[in-house]
């Protein structure tokens, strides 16, 4: 049984990585099935299809990261400030464990698929979003934030946040660092990022 529960274990780990490297329409069961160091019978087996094992990988990432959220922009103990220097951390600590998961959802969303479409927007929907701008909103009703567009706010702190990520080969390029230089500019950015929203957001003349 605990053989049995490894197996399974590597063929996940080895589905993982196609997944997140090559996208739903690249990923083969075959690869995965060689990576694993298991036949492709035993990959059908234990996840049945290949929708189904990215249906796993793809929600084991994003799932972790919507109860994160949900539960920050929640919490009525935190100032709304504080709430957004931790939506970055959030992000930023999520997307360092999971690089390759942006490109791999922008991809997935521009894909033909309904199914993981409305999985991924089901997901979404689940995050009181409307509800923090109302938050936002009275902030700036208040003279706490200066004036502007929660909208804005929000697509600028998802772009500085997700962008390192998604154009990684090309950065890493430019500075010329090298995988380990990179991840230590990426832990440093988030900080940088924090920093750049209170900044933007923060009444200081009231």
């Amino acid at each position: 049984m605990e053989k049995s529960d490894s197996k399974e274990k590597l063929i996940l780990s080895a589905a993982r990585q196609e997944f997140m490297s090559k996208g739903f329409a690249g990923a083969r069961m075959q690869d995965i099935a060689d990576a694993a160091g298991a036949n492709k019978a035993l990959v059908h087996y234990y996840y049945k299809s290949k929708d189904n094992l990215f249906r796993i990988i793809f929600f084991e990432a994003v799932e972790k990261l919507v109860p994160q959220l949900k539960s920050l922009i929640e919490n009525k103990q935190l100032s709304t400030i504080t709430k957004l220097e931790g939506l970055v951390d959030v992000y930023m600590d999520m997307l360092v464990a999971n690089p390759h998961l942006p490109l791999f959802v922008i991809n997935e969303m521009h894909s033909n698929r309904e199914i993981r479409k409305r999985g991924i927007q089901q997901l979404l929907h689940q995050l009181p979003i409307q509800d923090f701008i109302y938050e936002i909103r009275i902030s700036i009703q208040k003279k706490e934030f200066k004036s502007f567009d929660p909208l804005h706010l929000f697509l600028n702190i998802l772009s500085m946040c997700v962008y390192p990520f998604v154009a990684a080969p090309l950065i890493q390029k430019l500075v010329q660092f090298n995988n380990k230089e990179y991840e230590t500019f990426l832990l440093e950015r988030k900080n940088h990022i924090r920093i750049f929203v209170k900044s933007m957001v923060l009444n200081y003349e009231q």
